[in-house]
C-alpha cells in the first residue's frame, strides 16, 4: 500500500486532492515522528519537504532537465545553457530570460535586462517571449494522465492535444503554452514531485504522485 505523507502546515491544493481522492483504508501521515525512510511513502509538498524525504529513501536528488533535447523542437524561441563562472563575460546586449539550471527553486527565474550582470552558475539563457495561455501535462509512464490549465486570460481553455510521442516510462510535469504568436511551445519540464495541482481530477492526479515517486525510486536510487 502507498503511503501520502502530507507536509505538517502544508496548504497546497496537492493537501485537498490527496484527502478527498484516497480510499478510505489509505493511511495519511501527518507527524513528522513517521519513517520517512519507509519507501512506499510518498510526500505531498513543497521542494525542501519532498526532497528531504527522496534523501531519506535513498533516491539521489535528479538535476533538473527543464528543456529535454527530445522536446527541442517545442521551444520556439532561441535559447542556450553555459556557466557563468567559466564565461569572458557576465552581460548580456539584449533583455534575456534566465533560469538556474542546475536545482529547483534555487534562484527564481526572471528578465535580466542588457548590461545587468548574469546570475552565477549554471544557467539557462533565452530568448524573451510572451505566453498567453499556459497549461500543465502530468506524464505517468510515457502517457498524459491529466491537465490543467494555470496561467492565462481563459481558465475554461482545454489543454490542447499535442501529439506528442512520449518515451516509454517517462514520467514528470510538463508545462506548455501558447506563445503571442500563436504557437504552442515548451514552458518547461519538471521532474514528478513538489508540483502544484492544477487539473480537475484528483484521482488521476495523486495516482501520478505515486507513479511518479515509483519512477524517482526506480531511475535514481543510489
Amino acid at each position: 500500500m502507498n503511503l501520502i505523507q502530507l507536509q505538517p502546515g502544508y496548504g497546497g491544493r496537492e493537501v485537498f486532492a490527496a484527502c478527498i481522492a484516497l480510499p478510505p483504508d489509505t493511511s495519511i501521515f501527518r507527524k513528522h515522528s513517521c519513517d520517512y525512510s519507509e519507501r512506499n511513502v510518498t510526500p505531498v509538498g513543497d521542494v525542501e519537504f519532498c526532497e528531504m524525504i527522496i534523501r531519506k529513501q535513498g533516491i539521489q536528488i535528479p538535476k533538473p532537465d527543464f528543456y529535454p533535447t527530445w522536446l527541442s523542437h517545442w521551444m520556439h524561441r532561441d535559447f542556450g545553457r553555459f556557466d557563468t563562472r567559466f564565461a569572458p563575460s557576465n552581460y548580456w546586449e539584449c533583455p534575456v530570460f534566465v533560469k538556474m539550471a542546475d536545482a529547483y527553486k534555487s534562484m527564481p527565474a526572471k528578465i535580466i535586462l542588457p548590461g545587468a550582470v548574469l546570475p552565477e552558475g549554471d544557467i539557462w539563457v533565452s530568448q524573451v517571449v510572451t505566453f498567453l495561455q499556459e497549461w500543465r501535462y502530468y506524464v505517468a509512464n510515457g502517457e498524459v494522465v491529466t491537465t490543467g490549465w494555470y496561467d492565462g486570460s481563459d481558465d475554461d481553455e482545454p489543454a490542447p492535444e499535442l501529439g506528442i510521442d512520449w518515451p516509454a516510462g517517462f514520467c514528470g510535469a510538463v508545462d506548455f503554452g501558447r506563445l503571442s504568436t500563436g504557437e504552442i511551445a515548451l514552458v518547461e519540464c519538471h521532474h514528478p514531485y513538489a508540483c502544484g495541482h492544477y487539473s480537475d481530477d484528483n484521482q488521476a492526479f495523486v495516482q501520478w504522485l505515486i507513479d511518479g515517486f515509483n519512477y524517482m525510486k526506480a531511475n535514481y536510487s543510489v
